[in-house]
């Protein structure tokens, strides 16, 4: 049952519409919100989603059972609004048990805009749910570390039952290591008359020009001592 309250339906579909973009929307918004208003004010206290659902598809909005869709739960919160505003009665039973748990709970807060904030920090905590269960799912769990050939360590975690799989780096060999270290080294530049530049950028200067000639891209250097470092 609907607690009575004195705040105006005209200030639940404000707060709506500042989340709500989509024209359709705003027109069935719009229009239910007029319905509402016209029923109000003949006395009519019988705003359950049959009621004004019927009221709706009669005028050419939208069909009485799409109100009971989880893509009408704003719709729904306007009717409740209104219903909420004009005194309690007692609910449909059918509609009762076509609405889940959490929206019964949040049916027991009587001001509608903070019932609106409720529901929707529910629907967050419900996907954020759902998304941990598929995480949950997952038996194996591999995190790739690699730059090329790799050495596969796995172990199974006991309290999870979930097997985590590193694939760690390569190890150079020490013909690469020195191979490595040989591109990086001055005599091999004195003796190739090459410089280093800003961002491990290796040139070789053509003589008589302000010119060079690029010999290693910018970041060479940094990424073999990075390498050499490992």
């Amino acid at each position: 049952m609907y607690q009575k309250t004195n705040v105006h339906p005209d200030e639940v579909l404000e707060a709506i519409l500042t989340v709500s973009v989509h024209p359709t929307k705003k027109r069935n918004l719009a229009l239910i919100h007029q319905i509402c208003f016209d029923s109000n004010k003949i006395g009519n206290k019988d705003f359950s989603l049959k009621s004004i659902g019927q009221a709706i598809e009669l005028q050419g909005g939208l069909k009485a059972k799409s109100l009971w869709n989880a893509q009408s739960s704003d719709y729904r919160k306007l009717i409740e609004a209104w219903q909420a505003y004009v005194g309690p009665i007692e609910p449909d039973l059918r509609e009762i048990k076509r609405t889940s748990d959490d929206l019964r709970l949040s049916q027991n807060i009587p001001d509608p805009a903070i019932r609106i904030i409720v529901e929707k920090l529910v629907k967050e905590r419900n996907s954020l749910r759902a998304e941990l269960n598929i995480l949950k799912a997952q038996s194996t769990v591999i995190i790739d570390r690699r730059s090329s050939a790799s050495v596969l360590e796995s172990r199974a975690e006991k309290e999870t039952g979930i097997t985590v799989q590193v694939l760690k780096p390569a190890e150079l060999n020490q013909l690469e290591t020195e191979a490595l270290a040989h591109a990086i080294s001055p005599d091999l530049w004195h003796q190739e008359g090459w410089v280093e530049q800003k961002l491990g950028r290796v040139v070789m200067p053509i003589d008589g020009t302000d010119r060079s000639r690029t010999i290693f891209k910018p970041g060479f250097v940094s990424a073999v001592k990075k390498l050499l470092a490992a």
